[in-house]
């Protein structure tokens, strides 16, 4: 049966509505991926709260920028260290900075919060000795997990978990630097 008032878009809606399915299952499967790594963190991390407390826990780690010093009381947990930034030269003179702004600065890192069994519930805070806007001078403060892993050797790190591209990485125990003793002669 033939009409011949029929809406030219008709024919293109019954396209898409039978390809929706398979777009949607497409779609699905991205997101599934693309959340892979975050759900393999959030299942070690449930594994770790549960788990016993690890005890002592080095003293120093390294981080992804430098090497941060662990100070424990009791649950509270804080690591905390500082590296220097060289300033970029085309960057201060595409932003106006003078030559004294070329100086390299002082970048601080520290996360503070609680210890529960193998897991870490922090708050990260980066701010600089060179502020350029008001929002570096209060620092920077992002929500970060952690899982202590069962050597006590590396630490998983998901840094700021609600963002749509949160940060993964790792920190290791901080290992001395080769003494004389340790060299071949």
């Amino acid at each position: 049966m033939a009409h011949d008032n029929y809406n030219a878009n008709v024919a293109s809606l019954i396209a898409r509505v039978k390809s929706a399915p398979e777009e949607e299952d497409n779609s699905q499967k991205e997101k599934l991926e693309s959340s892979q790594e975050k759900i393999e963190f959030y299942r070690i991390f449930g594994a770790a709260i549960s788990a016993t407390d690890p005890g002592t826990l080095a003293e120093s780690w390294s981080g992804p920028d430098c090497l941060l010093a662990l100070e424990r009381s009791g649950t509270s947990i804080v690591l905390s260290g500082k590296y220097k930034l060289d300033a970029s030269a085309l960057a201060n003179a595409l932003m106006g900075f003078t030559a004294l702004a070329r100086q390299p600065s002082t970048h601080n890192v520290k996360y503070e919060g609680h210890l529960v069994g193998r897991a870490l519930v922090l708050e990260l805070t980066r701010s600089s000795d060179q502020p350029r806007t008001l929002l570096d001078a209060n620092g920077f403060k992002y929500k970060v997990l952690m899982v202590i892993a069962e050597d006590l050797n590396q630490i998983k790190v998901l840094e700021n978990p609600h963002s749509a591209s949160p940060k993964f990485y790792t920190l290791d125990v901080a290992r001395a630097p080769n003494t004389k003793s340790d060299k071949k002669a």
